[in-house]
C-alpha cells in the first residue's frame, strides 16, 4: 500500500503517520547518506525514532562493520539490511549472522545473473546462484532480491 501525504513530513511526523496504520508492522529506515559515505551517519536520529515507537525497526545504509550493527542494536533496532560488504566479504557476513541470528537481511542487487554493489555502480563479479549457495546455511532473516 502506498499512501501519499499532502506535504513533506519530518522523519518524526512520517513515523507517527505510518505507524498509525494497523497493517504497518515494522519501520524500515535507510540511511541514504550513510550508504553514499559508506558509514552510518544517522544513529542519533534513529535513536530518537526508535524511542518514539513501539514497532520494530530495521535499518540499512552504511552498515559495514560489526560495531555499527551493534551500535544500532543497542539503541533498539531489531533488523539489519546489509549490502555491499555482505556480498564481497562472506566471512564477515557469516560472523554477523552468528552474532545476530535471524536479524540480518542481505540486499542483493542483480542484473541478470550478476550481483551489483556500491549502489548498482559496480559489477561484483559474483553470480547470484553461486552467492546463494555460499550463504544458504547462514542464520539470516532473509534475502532481499532487487533486479
Amino acid at each position: 500500500m502506498i499512501i501519499n501525504s499532502p506535504r513533506k513530513k519530518t522523519p518524526h511526523e512520517a513515523l507517527e503517520f505510518y505507524a498509525g496504520f494497523e497493517s504497518v508492522q515494522r519501520i524500515h529506515v535507510v540511511d541514504l547518506m550513510g550508504a553514499l559515505k559508506k558509514q552510518a551517519l544517522e544513529s542519533n536520529l534513529v535513536k530518537e525514532l526508535v524511542g518514539q515507537s513501539s514497532l520494530p525497526f530495521e535499518i540499512g545504509g552504511g552498515l559495514r562493520s560489526l560495531e555499527t550493527i551493534k551500535q544500532y542494536h543497542d539503541i533498539g533496532v531489531e533488523y539489519f539490511i546489509l549490502g555491499t560488504r555482505a556480498i564481497t566479504d562472506v566471512a564477515w557476513l557469516k560472523e554477523a549472522s552468528e552474532l545476530f541470528p535471524g536479524k540480518i537481511f542481505v540486499g542483493v542487487d542483480a542484473k541478470e545473473n550478476d550481483i551489483y554493489i556500491n549502489g548498482w555502480t559496480e559489477n561484483s563479479g559474483i553470480l547470484i546462484d553461486d552467492y546463494l549457495k555460499t550463504v544458504e546455511d547462514f542464520s539470516l532473516a532473509g534475502i532481499i532480491y532487487r533486479y
